[in-house]
């Protein structure tokens, strides 16, 4: 964690004054009571997925990720931005660089030598921490890039936000400034959920017409069919659209699975993985 960078991210951070700061932060200002006002971002957003959908639904996965990551920065920045523009890139290569080094086993020579970690890189066996490296400049891009657009977009009158009001409440305290990017880095971090809960509530409505057919029933029944349910606070009026909704986010996604043991009984073959890392450092 140290290594990579990811331990500045609220959700890996250890235990400490700093991560009380930056809970306390996140706290207030994602709590039920204070979320309603990036509704108006979600909404302005979700119509623009709905179209998108309804014009090129073969691109599903493309509107799906672009909406994760359009609410994230426009809640939080008030910036228009989407998969194509540096910040949401910068995020997709630090979540592509910073997970396969959270998996046990994927540097074996590491886990077997600990005290690597203290090696320069340029060490035998320390090849990873060229990777880790990249990890935590990608992180802290990550944390710098939108920040300095949305306060550069109040400079210039172009606009506030969330983030702009947080900054100017901390009147350039570091720590305080610290915990805001944070918040922002581990807001983006978190669309990965989203985008894997509406692409599997879209899954479970292609795999049961069904449940779909009684879902649009309900909604013409009790909205109508031509608004959107949040137009008259409707939702709660719609059981069995959120009865669908909450158990797509219960669903059992698929998973790759690595065997830890050998396939044949009373058979052992050695740490092959470990042997093949220090063949590759050592040139051999």
């Amino acid at each position: 964690m140290d290594v990579t960078g990811m331990s500045d991210v609220l959700s890996a951070m250890r235990y400490s004054p700093r991560w009380r700061r930056h809970k306390k932060l996140f706290h207030q200002n994602f709590r039920q009571a204070a979320v309603h006002r990036f509704l108006p971002a979600q909404y302005a957003k979700i119509y623009e997925f709905l179209n998108n959908l309804i014009t090129t639904p073969e691109d599903f996965m493309q509107h799906t990720t672009a909406l994760s990551q359009r609410v994230i920065y426009s809640s939080l920045y008030g910036l228009d931005i989407g998969p194509e523009h540096p910040p949401p890139r910068k995020t997709a290569e630090a979540v592509g660089i910073a997970g396969p080094p959270l998996v046990p086993g994927t540097y074996p020579i590491f886990d077997r030598f600990p005290w690597l970690v203290c090696m320069p890189s340029w060490f035998p066996g320390c090849g990873f921490k060229v990777r880790a490296e990249e990890c935590r400049n990608v992180l802290k891009e990550t944390d710098t890039i939108p920040y300095d657009m949305t306060m550069t977009n109040m400079k210039t009158g172009q606009g506030t936000s969330l983030i702009v009001e947080l900054a100017a409440k901390g009147e350039g305290v570091p720590e305080e400034i610290d915990a805001i990017k944070s918040m922002g880095t581990v807001s983006f971090l978190a669309a990965a959920d989203t985008f894997m809960s509406i692409s599997s509530f879209l899954l479970s409505m292609c795999l049961d017409p069904e449940v779909q057919r009684k879902g649009q029933e309900e909604i013409d029944r009790v909205v109508g069919t031509h608004s959107t349910p949040d137009k008259y606070g409707a939702f709660k009026s719609l059981p069995k659209i959120l009865s669908d909704i909450q158990s797509s986010l219960h669903s059992e996604e698929g998973q790759c699975f690595l065997s830890t043991c050998s396939e044949t009984p009373n058979h052992y073959t050695g740490p092959l993985p470990l042997i093949r890392e220090v063949d590759t450092e050592f040139g051999i």
